[in-house]
């Protein structure tokens, strides 16, 4: 199968750090701009930027789609920066995020949101992942010796973190249970 350029979105005034998408005709990028692109679909191949979302104080390097809850129907979007913080943002108002989560003390790089939207996951160069629930810090998984590159919620509820260690851990309810070894390179 062959692939060939549908699309071009200009915007962003440096490299895109991150992508995702909500449905077939929205799309999120994030960039060492500082900033957050929205993009609507507004023809058969072409997407329109439609927000810039400015609440980041460095350069933002991770997105991820929270699907929606009872207290967000439309679901939210977080966005992970060297700021060491994670914006969430209302696609139903751009304007500013709804609420900022600190905690890391580096650069937040990964995120995963869980299938129901309570359970959010971040990762940082600080060597350790968060796992957040409805917002707050409920466990701060540490272990690695190196940034964690990549996080991701598997379907019972544990936790995945991807490491420049070259190691793979999986954590439950904020324990370490498994870890993973055999890359050679990170």
């Amino acid at each position: 199968m062959a692939f060939k350029l549908s699309a071009e979105l200009h915007g962003h005034m440096s490299d895109v750090r991150g992508l995702m998408a909500q449905g077939d005709d929205i799309l999120v990028s994030v960039s060492r701009d500082k900033t957050g692109r929205i993009w609507k679909r507004s023809g058969a191949n072409e997407f329109a930027e439609d927000s810039v979302l400015l609440g980041h104080l460095e350069y933002v390097n991770s997105v991820a789609a929270i699907p929606p809850t009872a207290e967000y129907p439309s679901g939210l979007v977080a966005t992970g920066s060297a700021d060491k913080t994670i914006c969430l943002w209302d696609p139903a108002d751009f304007v500013q995020p709804t609420r900022t989560l600190a905690g890391h003390t580096d650069n937040v790089c990964a995120l995963a949101s869980s299938p129901d939207g309570h359970v959010l996951v971040s990762g940082s160069w600080d060597k350790t992942a968060k796992v957040w629930v409805d917002g707050e810090c409920r466990h701060t998984l540490r272990g690695h010796q190196h940034a964690v590159w990549s996080v991701l919620i598997m379907s019972d509820g544990s936790v995945l973190t991807g490491s420049a260690d070259k190691l793979i851990r999986r954590w439950e309810g904020g324990e370490l249970r498994d870890t993973y070894s055999g890359h050679t390179d990170c």
